[in-house]
């Protein structure tokens, strides 16, 4: 039975403990001038630096703080060595990692204080959502971040979704496939049967792109009931036991299929390989039959969402999300000066519905606009032709709003309720997707920084020889005497304790929820 986890208003405030009035944010914030230093990651979606915005151009006049942007084009590797370094900016405008932010607690601001006299409205999404809360928690009990971004939306309920070619399902007389059966019946029809038409066999069924963070491979292992989670390895059962995935029978039972797919030629190679780019070119040539993409809309027509494909065994998984969550973070070093006017602005972009908007999705009446019915907004036709001058819509948003990776606007989902829009393909696709969720969903609470400093020194010989380890077995061999040996492995690389420490993460994570 799914566990149910809710809270009382008084219990959330126990937690987090906001008192007093709320002051408002007056214009400007400041009287002379600011300027922050903030950190950034690029984007290839944006066709501008981020000094060059229209949204944080108007941001400065109205409240007289200004912006000095460093792009980086290696998030994680840069940011861990600013703040190795010491280094730091005036705010990062984005994550950093989990394990650097535990084990350096002490150069970024707690802000609990300034966010109960400055924030408001994130004062009220704690108390709506207290996922929220639980997320922005340290392991110290104080809390060192901004939320921003959503939530939680239908939208990005799953990041890697699985698109067919309607228009190769059509020339090969197959329908969307539903079990695993028929699924392999499509592939070798787009191998054999010269689907696009062009003479020539450069068909390639299936193809996949690990390296990114929307084309995995964890559903292709959810058909037989397991996911292949490289973010940490595990997942919890119906109970809240927390177990590793690469030691489960099912697992091997997905790896000696997946390695069957590979040796008939149905699919690619390069899966494990290739970078975005190379992905979005195959999509483009028109030589790829099912792929793992975000949306593959933005680049050509044809694509349907694949059906959700039901396994050999009792459960199949697909990976995604019900839960609200925390995207992304902003934080502040304590090499700022002034921490005060970071969270006055943070509060200054989500105290207002409209101007929220515009931060994460530009000028209203392009992409977004009020239906007129209060609160109610519309997102323009995503599968629609967009402006001039932009190949698909994220190129729009991401240029003229935010990147989907930083920002400072905050969605709840009484925020999101108000979207009413018609359904796109990938959120109808996504609605098929949600009863293969999985029951209950993994989240990793605090840890104390021995523990968080322990779980990573793990977690990072894990990673490189699991990714090693199913690469081979998919491309090279695989069988019973190759996985016997793989187990042992694992517990060489103190899995159990591991998984143990995991558990005690997840513990928390409920706890904070109360």
């Amino acid at each position: 039975m799914k566990k149910t986890l809710s809270i009382l208003l008084a219990a959330l405030l126990v937690l987090f403990s906001f008192g007093g009035a709320f002051a408002e944010v007056e214009l400007p914030i400041v009287e002379e001038p600011v300027t922050l230093k903030v950190c950034v990651a690029s984007s290839g979606y944006c066709l501008v630096p981020w000094s060059e915005k229209e949204f944080y151009k108007n941001l400065s006049a109205e409240t007289n703080v200004y912006f000095d942007w460093n792009e980086l084009d290696d998030w994680t590797t840069q940011t861990n060595l600013l703040v190795a370094s010491g280094d730091t900016p005036d705010l990062f405008f984005g994550s950093i990692s989990s394990t650097t932010l535990a084990e350096n607690l002490d150069m970024f601001y707690e802000l609990t204080d300034m966010i109960n006299e400055y924030a408001p409205s994130l004062v009220n999404v704690f108390e709506q959502e207290p996922s929220v809360l639980a997320a922005a928690k340290a392991s110290d009990g104080g809390i060192y971040v901004l939320p921003n971004q959503f939530t939680f939306n239908l939208d990005n309920a799953i990041g890697t979704m699985f698109w067919i070619n309607q228009d190769w399902l059509t020339a090969v007389d197959k329908e969307n496939p539903t079990t695993i059966e028929e699924f392999e019946d499509v592939l070798v029809a787009f191998r054999d049967l010269d689907p696009n038409g062009n003479g020539q066999k450069d068909e390639i069924p299936l193809s996949l792109q690990e390296t990114g963070w929307a084309g995995k491979f964890s559903d292709m292992f959810g058909i037989f009931g397991v996911l292949y989670d490289t973010s940490n390895y595990v997942d919890c059962d119906t109970e809240g036991t927390v177990y590793f995935q690469a030691e489960q029978p099912e697992f091997y039972e997905a790896l000696v299929w997946l390695n069957h797919l590979a040796k008939e030629g149905l699919l690619d190679q390069e899966s494990f390989s290739q970078t975005g780019d190379q992905f979005t070119t195959k999509i483009s040539q028109n030589i790829l039959g099912v792929c793992a993409k975000y949306n593959p809309l933005n680049f050509l027509d044809g694509y349907v969402p694949m059906n959700p494909i039901v396994g050999p065994n009792e459960v199949t998984l697909i990976e995604g999300t019900k839960d609200s969550t925390v995207n992304n973070n902003l934080l502040i070093p304590l090499t700022c000066e002034c921490p005060e006017v970071v969270v006055k602005v943070y509060e200054y972009v989500n105290s207002d519905f409209s101007r929220r908007m515009s931060n994460r999705y530009g000028v209203q009446g392009v992409y977004w606009d009020f239906t007129g019915e209060g609160d109610d907004y519309v997102l323009h036709d995503y599968d629609g032709t967009p402006p001039e001058g932009y190949e698909f819509w994220d190129q729009y948003v991401y240029t003229v709003g935010e990147t989907g990776s930083a920002g400072f606007a905050l969605f709840s989902r009484d925020h999101l309720s108000h979207n009413v829009s018609p359904k796109t393909a990938r959120e109808t696709g996504i609605l098929a997707y949600q009863p293969y969720f999985p029951e209950v969903e993994y989240h990793a609470g605090p840890l104390t920084e021995a523990e968080n400093s322990e779980r990573s020194l793990l977690f990072t010989e894990i990673d490189a020889y699991v990714r090693t380890f199913v690469s081979d077995a998919i491309f090279g061999e695989i069988n019973e005497d190759i996985w016997n040996a793989h187990l042992g492995n694992l517990q060489k690389l103190q899995v159990e304790r591991y998984v143990e420490l995991c558990q005690t993460a997840y513990n928390n994570y409920v706890a904070l929820l109360g």
